[in-house]
Protein backbone atom coordinates (compact mmCIF):
# COMPACT_ATOMS: atom_id res chain seq x y z
CA UNK A 1 0.00 0.00 0.00
CA UNK A 2 2.51 2.57 0.69
CA UNK A 3 4.81 1.51 -1.36
CA UNK A 4 2.66 2.05 -4.06
CA UNK A 5 1.51 5.14 -3.04
CA UNK A 6 5.19 6.29 -3.23
CA UNK A 7 5.32 5.12 -6.71
CA UNK A 8 2.70 7.04 -7.60
CA UNK A 9 4.17 10.13 -5.92
CA UNK A 10 7.27 9.70 -8.09
CA UNK A 11 5.73 9.18 -10.88
CA UNK A 12 3.14 12.35 -10.83
CA UNK A 13 6.15 14.48 -10.24
CA UNK A 14 7.91 13.42 -12.72
CA UNK A 15 4.64 14.23 -14.90
CA UNK A 16 5.22 17.95 -13.43
CA UNK A 17 7.10 20.64 -15.41
CA UNK A 18 10.45 20.86 -13.99
CA UNK A 19 10.27 23.62 -12.31
CA UNK A 20 7.05 22.63 -10.59
CA UNK A 21 9.10 19.15 -10.09
CA UNK A 22 11.48 20.91 -8.18
CA UNK A 23 9.70 22.97 -6.36
CA UNK A 24 10.25 22.85 -2.41
CA UNK A 25 6.77 23.67 -2.15
CA UNK A 26 5.06 21.50 -4.85
CA UNK A 27 7.17 18.04 -3.30
CA UNK A 28 6.43 19.11 0.43
CA UNK A 29 2.98 19.37 -0.08
CA UNK A 30 3.05 15.81 -1.91
CA UNK A 31 5.44 14.26 0.93
CA UNK A 32 2.98 15.75 3.63
CA UNK A 33 -0.41 14.38 1.86
CA UNK A 34 1.11 11.14 1.53
CA UNK A 35 2.23 11.04 5.27
CA UNK A 36 -1.19 11.89 6.38
CA UNK A 37 -2.46 9.54 4.53
CA UNK A 38 -0.28 6.76 6.05
CA UNK A 39 -1.11 8.07 9.82
CA UNK A 40 -4.77 8.04 9.01
CA UNK A 41 -4.15 4.61 7.00
CA UNK A 42 -2.10 3.30 10.35
CA UNK A 43 -4.54 4.39 13.21
CA UNK A 44 -7.45 2.83 11.04
CA UNK A 45 -5.67 -0.69 11.16
CA UNK A 46 -4.91 -0.32 14.97
CA UNK A 47 -8.82 0.48 15.71
CA UNK A 48 -9.81 -2.34 13.62
CA UNK A 49 -6.85 -4.59 15.62
CA UNK A 50 -7.92 -3.29 19.01
CA UNK A 51 -4.21 -2.67 19.24
CA UNK A 52 -3.14 0.00 21.76
CA UNK A 53 -2.39 3.62 20.43
CA UNK A 54 1.47 4.30 19.79
CA UNK A 55 2.47 7.10 21.75
CA UNK A 56 3.90 10.32 20.23
CA UNK A 57 7.51 10.75 20.21
CA UNK A 58 9.19 12.77 22.44
CA UNK A 59 12.49 14.55 22.84
CA UNK A 60 14.09 12.47 25.52
CA UNK A 61 15.35 15.33 28.13
CA UNK A 62 19.10 16.05 28.07
CA UNK A 63 20.02 13.57 31.53
CA UNK A 64 18.76 10.70 29.70
CA UNK A 65 20.64 10.78 26.49
CA UNK A 66 24.48 9.89 26.12
CA UNK A 67 26.94 12.20 25.27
Amino acid sequence: MILERYIKLVAKARKTPNERAHSFEVIRKMVGNLAVKLVEHETKVREEMGAAAIEIFRVPPEEETEE
